[in-house]
């Protein structure tokens, strides 16, 4: 299974190109589902809607496109808000209006998992494997990270911890001027997991940036 981490509300060339690579290996069988991770973490610009929602309304047309349909899956008492059903649904109406799409018959359903509440790359691992586990599909599951290259050594450092293994990971570039900050960040982050201070400092600092953006 494909999880993918949230990296704001723009799907700029890097991450179409991303999530065109994402959607191939779901439509060839390569892997089996997808679970998007990515809170409301846009207050001013994006308000109430989630990353995960993002993820799912660009790589849902995208599938689309291969004859394949992706079935929202979410956790008891969660799943797409009102604000991440009305993104998604102008988004499809905005994208269909630039380019004609394929018809096909019945689409073959792929599995999305929604994870719509992490701030942070800890809370991202944390909720992926929570939800998996709530819903019964953690035992068996191998997880492929799919995030920017400059995100990859915070997500495998937490998930080795978290989810007792090292996930391969699958990238896009992402800006350069993010691997020291993310090399800086990687050992408080990984530390938080057990330091209740640090998760405090963590989150204090992710809700201040979320206010601004």
């Amino acid at each position: 299974m494909a999880a993918v981490f949230g990296w704001g509300h723009k799907v700029r060339n890097d991450k179409r190109l991303f999530l065109h690579r994402l959607a191939l290996a779901l439509a060839d069988g390569r892997l089996d589902a997808v679970i998007a991770s990515g809170g409301c973490t846009s207050r001013q610009q994006h308000p109430g809607v989630s990353e995960a929602a993002v993820i799912y309304g660009y790589l849902n047309l995208e599938m689309q496109e291969m004859g394949c349909w992706l079935a929202p899956q979410t956790r008891t008492g969660e799943g797409f808000s009102p604000a991440d059903l009305a993104y998604i649904a102008a988004y499809e109406e905005f994208s269909r209006a630039g380019y004609r799409h394929k018809e096909y018959g019945a689409l073959r359903e792929v599995d999305f998992f929604i994870e719509p509440c992490a701030r942070t790359s800890r809370e991202n691992i944390c909720f992926v494997r929570e939800l998996l586990e709530e819903l019964d599909l953690w035992e068996g599951t191998e997880l492929v990270a799919w995030c920017g290259a400059t995100h990859r050594i915070k997500i495998q450092a937490l998930a080795r911890f978290v989810w007792g293994y090292l996930p391969r990971a699958v990238t896009y570039a992402g800006p350069r001027k993010l691997w020291l900050k993310q090399l800086l960040l990687t050992p408080p982050s990984v530390l938080a997991l057990w330091s209740p201070t640090l998760r405090g400092w963590e989150d204090a600092r992710r809700e201040r940036q979320m206010d601004k953006q």
